[in-house]
């Protein structure tokens, strides 16, 4: 296990924790169909293996080449939904396109419900490019935000939101759910992170 999976695994430990204390801090709390709901991005991320980074128009090998669902907002979901949690997912994908197929089949496998996600008609599921070098672990990073940035404050609804214990908002650029989301939450006093 590299540092990266080790920071990634405690923080998601952490997540979990913050949620279970949360959940079972009062008893008073009504049992609710979600622990945790996640807003954000789902992208599909590339990551390629690379001795150096190529100068301009030159050409690198590629020693080896993954392709995963990846966006903080995803990934936390995959992760508490892992670890236990009754998750779910919002956040908006390309209608039928193979990233975001690929998106779904990913949150199925780990038990991430699909129920409150959007499709876009008019854009794709966004994707990511990662170049990591082998030698130094840097990373060059292209991302292409695709149908996640079109994730509107319309998209966010109130009987959704009030089905979870805790909301967690992370990586999209269009702050307008996240506002949303929040002003359904502190109404409801669902605490976010």
């Amino acid at each position: 296990m590299n540092s990266l999976q080790i920071k990634t695994r405690m923080c998601w430990k952490s997540i979990r924790n913050l949620v279970i204390i949360h959940i079972h801090k009062k008893g008073d709390i009504m049992e609710k169909k979600f622990d945790v709901i996640c807003i954000g991005a789902a992208l599909v991320d590339m990551i390629a293996k690379v001795s150096r980074y190529p100068e301009d128009d030159d050409e690198v090998f590629v020693s080896d080449l993954k392709i995963l669902s990846g966006g903080a907002a995803a990934n936390t979901a995959s992760a508490c939904s892992t670890l236990g949690l009754k998750t779910a997912f919002i956040g908006k994908l390309g209608q039928n396109d193979q990233f975001g197929k690929k998106i779904l089949q990913d949150f199925k496998e780990t038990s991430v419900s699909i129920d409150y996600i959007k499709y876009s008609k008019n854009y794709t599921t966004g994707s990511a490019y990662v170049a990591l070098n082998e030698n130094d672990k840097n990373r060059r990073i292209f991302a292409h935000s695709g149908a996640a940035n079109y994730l509107s404050d319309g998209d966010i609804v109130q009987n959704e939101i009030d089905t979870a214990n805790l909301i967690y908002l992370s990586s999209l650029k269009n702050i307008n759910p996240f506002i949303q989301a929040a002003k359904i939450a502190q109404t409801k006093k669902i605490p976010l992170i």
